[in-house]
């Protein structure tokens, strides 16, 4: 049997959390973040977490647990680096900039990221559908089908949809932004959790 190779989009906890359960079956596995940076550094406190199931995402025994996760009161960053650390090197791509590749498309909340304050994330993946019908209804028209239109102008259809695509993921992010901007202190100096945890 030939060796599966599956592509995770998004590498939060989620699409971290698969790459590992999925290498453990022998998968080659890569993992498309479309947020420039990694997680290490994510604050917010999350609540109770059953550190028996991330061992077994992980595939470790419990003597290798970092001493920054316990099963109560820890930091994101803390825990999204344990299923990180556990893939290969390479294997997380961050700050992917396409959308379309050969005939995968992504639209919605996996071709775009906003905070919940700007109030256009839903919006925006509606938007990606209508600009997807766009693009395959000038495909799909009886004056290109006539034409024997070839696989290129369906190749070059979708190579538009994810220059638009992109570009409004991007701006969106840049508002997002902007928006949170306004609901954090000024003159403030943002610390790393691990920083944060010493300092108290």
């Amino acid at each position: 049997m030939q060796k599966l190779r599956v592509a995770v989009v998004g590498g939060s906890l989620g699409g971290l959390s698969v790459a590992n359960v999925l290498q453990q079956l022998n998968i080659e596995v890569e993992v498309f973040e479309y947020f420039p940076s990694s997680f290490h550094n994510r604050g917010g406190a999350l609540g109770n977490v059953h550190i028996d199931l991330i061992q077994r995402i992980r595939g470790m025994s419990p003597n290798k647990m970092p001493p920054s996760i316990s099963g109560h009161g820890h930091f994101y960053g803390d825990l999204w680096a344990y299923p990180y650390q556990g893939l290969p090197a390479r294997a997380v791509h961050f700050g992917v900039d396409r959308v379309v590749n050969q005939r995968i498309l992504l639209l919605g909340d996996a071709a775009h990221m906003a905070s919940p304050r700007t109030g256009a994330g839903a919006y925006t993946a509606m938007v990606d559908a209508l600009v997807l019908w766009e693009w395959l209804q000038q495909a799909m028209s009886p004056e290109i089908a006539n034409q024997n239109a070839d696989e290129s102008h369906l190749t070059a259809l979708l190579k538009r949809y994810n220059s638009n695509t992109v570009k409004r993921g991007k701006d969106l992010f840049i508002r997002s932004r902007q928006a949170a901007g306004y609901f954090a202190p000024t003159n403030r100096t943002i610390v790393s959790p691990e920083a944060l945890v010493k300092v108290l």
